[in-house]
């Protein structure tokens, strides 16, 4: 008895290599999408400056992150060659940034319009950034990281992605509750600002890595 693969068997398999090495290929689109994150993670990270008492050139920063996140994807990219999956994950993390900056952003604003830092207002703020970072990376992740442009299973899919987003927000929140709230401040020096931010950061790491396996596997997987 022979255990050979038949020869469809073999031309389908190499095909299905074939496509798996050429579905990460570099596009011109790529490297705009990446630019266009990364300045918004730019134009962001001014309002967070500003926030915490230092300063940061708008113009500069809008330059500065939109050449690193082309050059991320340019990196991704060749990876890539090695498995795949590196350029998948490159422009998440392009989109990540987006988001993480749209997070911190809304939440510095917010704070620092209403000085509040504390309390139940610090809760509000933290669901209300998270809130429009998720619509953002909705939009991002479905067109583009994941590209998945299926319409009929539209509804289902954001009922997924919804699932995935408000348990990373409840991740998210509770984590910062609990370390603003109950922890608080370890020492003197770090003001409440600061540490609020501290605190958003731990709690967006966490959830980052939730959100990409969620997404990846769970809402956009093919």
């Amino acid at each position: 008895m022979s255990f050979s693969p038949s020869e469809e068997g073999r031309e389908s398999l190499w095909n299905g290599m074939n496509t798996q090495k050429s579905s990460a290929s570099l596009t011109s689109r790529d490297l705009v999408f990446g630019a266009i994150n990364g300045a918004v993670f730019g134009l962001m990270a001014s309002f967070v400056a500003k926030n915490l008492g230092h300063t940061l050139s708008p113009v500069i920063s809008f330059l500065g992150f939109s050449i690193l996140a082309v050059v991320g994807i340019y990196i991704g990219y060749l990876l890539s060659k090695v498995k795949p999956f590196f350029f998948q994950l490159a422009k998440f993390a392009a989109v990540g940034a987006a988001n993480f900056s749209i997070d911190f952003g809304v939440y510095n604003l917010l704070i620092l319009f209403t000085q509040v830092n504390t309390g139940l207002g610090i809760d509000l703020f933290k669901g209300i950034s998270f809130l429009a970072a998720v619509t953002n990376s909705y939009f991002w992740n479905k067109h583009w990281s994941f590209s998945k442009e299926d319409s009929n299973s539209s509804e289902k899919e954001f009922v997924l992605f919804l699932t995935v987003s408000v348990i990373g927000a409840v991740l998210s929140i509770g984590m910062v509750h609990v370390l603003v709230n109950i922890i608080g401040s370890p020492a003197s020096n770090i003001s409440a600002n600061m540490w609020a931010n501290i605190a958003n950061i731990a709690a967006t790491l966490v959830v980052l890595m939730w959100n990409f396996l969620g997404y990846k596997y769970i809402v956009f997987k093919k």
